[in-house]
């Protein structure tokens, strides 16, 4: 009888024992591989090749190759409406070539009364950064060159992913020198994938 109650104070301690080690390992298990899985890029932020677009509205600027690209050629108002978009991240990055009755960028901000206006550049040209709050965060740059009006704005849905896009388009924005004037849209147009109005270049960059 002894031996027996011996036996199931044993196994109980047992039981204890391996649950003990069973709940540690549990535990130790989770906080070790979180906190390494938490820091793991996301696959819309992996690596992309860069490409460069030379638009005949005279600016050139590089992109991530996964993005979608429209040229909106049905907008005949504007000499360039360029618009970036991703399948995966919600946002958009939309780059205007316009016309405009402003002298200069201080009197355009006063035209369309903004607010939360910083110093900023484009293309090595002085700008002006416009933060708005539109159903969500966005940015807009602009600069007036030559009489027109250049643009950047983006939506910042997915802030992460589209700061970095915003990020590498403003880095590498560039205003090429004019070779002929160019003075309606059929000659100074928005961009086209044949090369007419503008060019596609692969770069053997990447997003860091």
């Amino acid at each position: 009888m002894k031996k027996r109650k011996i036996i199931i104070v044993f196994l109980l301690i047992l039981l204890t024992f391996c649950g003990g080690i069973y709940i540690y390992l549990k535990v130790y298990k989770k906080n070790f591989i979180s906190p390494i899985s938490s820091n793991l890029p996301t696959p819309s932020l992996q690596l992309q090749e860069l490409v460069t677009w030379v638009d005949q509205s005279e600016f050139s600027f590089q992109y991530p190759k996964g993005l979608g690209f429209n040229p909106h050629e049905e907008d005949q108002d504007n000499y360039a409406h360029i618009e970036l978009t991703s399948a995966t991240n919600e946002g958009r990055l939309v780059i205007w070539a316009k016309d405009t009755t402003a002298e200069n960028i201080e009197e355009w901000l006063k035209q369309i009364k903004a607010k939360n206006v910083i110093d900023s550049q484009l293309g090595a040209e002085p700008a002006k950064k416009i933060l708005t709050a539109n159903g969500g965060k966005k940015i807009t740059v602009a600069t007036i060159r030559n009489g027109y009006l250049y643009q950047i704005d983006v939506e910042l849905i997915d802030e992460v992913f589209w700061n970095k896009v915003y990020e590498t388009v403003i880095s590498s924005f560039k205003f090429i020198e004019p070779s002929i004037k160019k003075d309606n849209k059929s000659s100074y147009g928005t961009s086209d994938v044949s090369g007419s109005d503008g060019e596609y270049f692969d770069e053997e960059e990447l997003i860091e």
